[in-house]
């Protein structure tokens, strides 16, 4: 695991996840962890929670997938962090948000609604 310490702009802006992608999050300023451990992550998540920093941390898509207690808890709260997941740099058309499925029932039943 590689990781690029922080720099102090209010909000901690954060990469975890692969190597490839932490490398171009770096260059455009992110603070970075590059591969890191699902324990490492669990370990900032609760960090930034217990400190009640204001970050926007981006996943990549294994460690979105891992359901972690301290990023489901982040997403639930909403406040002071923001989570977001990035898809694989080999895979950019596999994205798919949990808020998509739902976005299509909403727009399903509007559809509905308005051919009646």
């Amino acid at each position: 695991m590689t990781h690029t310490p922080e720099q102090n702009t209010g909000t901690r802006m954060i990469f975890m996840g692969d190597a490839q992608l932490a490398h171009g999050f770096r260059l455009i300023g992110f603070e970075t962890w590059a591969d890191p451990s699902l324990d490492e992550v669990e370990k900032l998540a609760k960090d930034l929670i217990v400190r009640r920093q204001n970050a926007f941390l981006v996943i990549d898509r294994p460690i979105a997938d891992a359901n972690l207690p301290s990023i489901q808890k982040i997403r639930k709260e909403g406040g002071h962090i923001v989570v977001t997941p990035v898809p694989p740099l080999n895979k950019p058309d596999s994205f798919h948000l949990r808020i998509d499925d739902r976005l299509q029932t909403i727009f399903a039943a509007t559809r509905s609604q308005s051919n009646s």
